[in-house]
C-alpha cells in the first residue's frame, strides 16, 4: 500500500485558515496561490507551474475558428452551407492530428506547415469536385442534345434530293 501524502505539511497555514503556496512563472516572477484544502492547493500549484513553464499552444480548431470568424462576412451563405460539413470534417480530422503532432514532439510551426499542406490539398480537391460536377452536367446535356437531335444522314439526303430537283 502506498504512503499517503500529507499535503498540509508542505504548505504554510495562514491565520485565516487558508494554506499558502507559490510558484515562479517563465519570467521568474513569484505568484501566490491560496486554498483551504492543502491537496487542492497542491493540484493548483502543479497546474500553474506547468502552464507557466509551457505556454499554451493554440489548437488547430482554435486557429480555424478564429480565421472563420474573421472571414465569415466574405463567404456567401450559400457557399458556406455547401462547405460547412467539409469545414467541420477538417476540424475534427486535423485538429486531433495537430494535437497529436505537438504531443509527439514536433515543433508547432512544422506541425502547422503539415496541416496547411494537407488543408490546401483538401481544398483543391473540393474545388476540383465542384468543377468536375459542372463539366459532367454540361457533357450529359450535350450527349442528350446529340442523341435526340435530328439525323444528319436524312437531312443530307433531303438536301441532295432538293438540289437535284432544282436543276
Amino acid at each position: 500500500m502506498s504512503k499517503k501524502s500529507r499535503y498540509a505539511d508542505l504548505y504554510t497555514l495562514r491565520a485565516d485558515g487558508r494554506y499558502y503556496g507559490w510558484y515562479r512563472d517563465a519570467a521568474g516572477k513569484r505568484h501566490a496561490v491560496y486554498d483551504r484544502d492543502p491537496e487542492q492547493l497542491y493540484r493548483k500549484l502543479i497546474e500553474k507551474q506547468a502552464a507557466a513553464q509551457h505556454p499554451e499552444e493554440p489548437t488547430f480548431r482554435a486557429v480555424a475558428e478564429s480565421w472563420e470568424g474573421q472571414h465569415r462576412e466574405e463567404i456567401t451563405d450559400r457557399t458556406w452551407k455547401n462547405y460547412k460539413p467539409h469545414y467541420e470534417d477538417l476540424l475534427d480530422r486535423y485538429g486531433d492530428y495537430f494535437n497529436g503532432l505537438i504531443r509527439s514532439g514536433i515543433d508547432p510551426e512544422v506541425a502547422r506547415g503539415i496541416i496547411d499542406r494537407l488543408t490546401t490539398q483538401q481544398s483543391i480537391m473540393l474545388a476540383t469536385n465542384t468543377v468536375m460536377q459542372a463539366c459532367a452536367v454540361v457533357l450529359v446535356i450535350a450527349a442528350f442534345s446529340i442523341w435526340f437531335g435530328p439525323n444528319t444522314n436524312r437531312i443530307r439526303a433531303e438536301l441532295a434530293r432538293r438540289s437535284t430537283q432544282k436543276s
